[in-house]
């Protein structure tokens, strides 16, 4: 199940990296801010990813993390377009707004999604060590690459 958590994730990033900028360039928004709206999603991506795992490791069911990731980048994405029902227009600053809670969710889900699939390791068997671990790390890492 972590995995499915972590494909959604990855597959709107492949979508946001490829679709982003023609996207905006249509609304008359320039190369440097379509640069300033990844750069905000790295940011917060780099920022809330050890809060979200110091929190995680503090939970007991972890996956509460990936819901609220998941709805995070659910809001991020309706705001994007935006939406036909929201009916509002695409500016700079809700682009940026909207890759921030990208980058907040997309920090969610991937710390969420480790611990759930570590957890379920050393559940079905392997040993709580560092080779785990590193296995866990390279399969989760792999899935990135998967898509």
């Amino acid at each position: 199940m972590p995995y499915i958590d972590n494909f959604i994730c990855f597959t709107g990033n492949g979508f946001l990296e490829s679709m982003l900028e023609p996207h905006l360039a249509d609304y008359g928004i320039n190369q440097a801010e379509v640069g300033l709206a990844f750069l905000i999603l790295g940011v917060v991506y780099m920022t809330i990813q050890p809060c979200g795992g110091w929190v995680c490791d503090k939970l007991n069911t972890p996956a509460w993390m990936s819901v609220l990731g998941n709805v995070s980048l659910s809001i991020g994405f309706m705001f994007i377009g935006p939406i036909p029902i929201l009916d509002i227009v695409t500016s700079p600053w809700l682009s940026k707004l909207s890759m921030a809670f990208v980058g907040f969710g997309n920090a969610l889900v991937v710390t969420s999604t480790f611990l759930r699939a570590q957890r379920a390791a050393v559940y079905h068997g392997f040993k709580d060590d560092i080779d785990t671990y590193i296995i866990i790390s390279g399969s989760h890492l792999l899935s990135l690459f998967d898509i």
